[in-house]
Formats: structure tokens, sequence, C-alpha cells
């Protein structure tokens, strides 16, 4: 592999790993959904709700499953367009990610987003690289690293001029790159 989005820190020989980006999971509600006053929702809350899944949702998807499964009733769907269309026709609760939130359609004027309280619910994941064996032995770890993250700024770049969004995560990356 050139490098992979994993979501636990990789400690091995010849791998170079940073964290990318720590995403949180998110409750969409109607601004008249007697939850929407909170600032957290503990997951308890929702103990036999409906709440809208989107099967594509990557990590979080199966980790939602997986967790909350048991406690909430979750209906998935599979198409994005799907997800969105479900939530604005029938003002149902869905899980939201952290890092899709800036590029969601706006929903502002009926919706609010409130984070779960559950600290499992935000993940950091990180961006692994192999090193090459041609590697300069005489460079540092740091050095390696901020040539990482130049490069995932780079990439978000390159996924913004494609993609017309401006993901949350950027204000993330910027102030990643800022801080180290």
């Amino acid at each position: 592999f050139d490098y992979i989005i994993t979501e636990y820190e990789i400690d091995e020989p010849n791998v170079c790993c940073v964290p990318y980006v720590t995403d949180k999971l998110w409750i969409c509600l109607n601004k008249n959904d007697p939850l929407a006053h909170k600032r957290s929702i503990d997951i308890n809350d929702l103990k036999n709700e409906k709440i809208l899944l989107w099967a594509q949702s990557g990590f979080w998807a199966s980790y939602i499953r997986k967790q909350y499964g048991q406690i909430v009733q979750l209906i998935t769907v599979s198409g994005e367009q799907e997800y969105y269309d479900l939530i604005d026709a029938f003002d149902i609760r869905a899980f939201i990610l952290d890092t899709t939130l800036s590029s969601a359609p706006n929903r502002q004027n009926r919706h609010i987003y409130v984070p779960l309280s559950d600290p499992a619910a935000q993940k950091t994941f990180y961006f692994a690289v192999k090193q090459r064996m041609n590697v300069n032995p005489t460079v540092d770890k740091e050095t390696i690293n901020e040539q990482i993250r130049n490069l995932l700024f780079a990439h978000l770049l390159l996924y913004i001029a494609f993609t017309k969004k401006t993901p949350h995560l950027l204000r993330q990356r910027h102030a990643f790159i800022e801080d180290t």
C-alpha cells in the first residue's frame, strides 16, 4: 500500500502514522423534537426510537449497528439521497457524522444537530504511510510526519476542487497542521 486511513494507530517498523481526523456522531433532529433543547444526547434517551442510518457511513455504520443496534430501532438506507429525502419528508431522527455536517444539504431551517454524549461516539482516524527502503535513515520521524501532513492537506484540497464541497474536516486539518 502507499497509504491507508485506519481507525487505529499503527506502530510498526517502516510505517509512519499520524492522526488524520477526529469524527463524532451527532443526531439530526427536527427543531420541535422533545430532545432538541439538549446540549448532548445520551443514547438511552433514544431507547426503542427509530433512528435513520446511512449504510455507506463506513466505520460508523458497523459501529452503530454493534453498539446501539440493541438500544434503538435502526432504519438503514443505502442511498445518500434517499437518506436525506427521508430526513426531510418525515422529520425522522438520524445519525450524522461530524465530518459530513458541512457537506450535508442545508436543513438548518427545520433541523438541528445534537452530539451524542457517549465518549465512544468520538473516534480519531489515522493516516499511515509505508516508508520506502530508500528513505534516508537520518531523517527523523517528525520530519516524515510533517511531509505526510502536507500530503494529506494537498489531497484534501484536491477533494474540494473535484467535489466543490468544503468539508468540516478542512477546518480540522488546517488547525491540525498549524498546531503541530
